[in-house]
């Protein structure tokens, strides 16, 4: 029900109560993230071609992504 009214405000609203909703989804979307990761590689493992790190590489050393490069 929050993320409801969350969402809603954030759509709904360009103020202060938007920026707040859409912070806390934001938030909320980043714990659930954080409690489903999974395992935790090295930067070797997840390194792009062309030894590219970026933002996906940092998740994926982190565990919240699954290498697909």
């Amino acid at each position: 029900m929050n993320r409801l009214v969350n969402e809603y405000m954030a759509g709904a609203s360009k103020g202060p109560l938007g920026d707040a909703a859409r912070a806390n989804l934001k938030a909320q979307d980043q714990r659930e993230r954080e409690a489903n990761r999974g395992v935790r590689r090295t930067m070797k493992e997840c390194i792009k071609p062309g030894n590219v790190i970026d933002d996906d590489v940092k998740e994926c050393m982190e565990g919240l992504r699954t290498k697909d490069w």
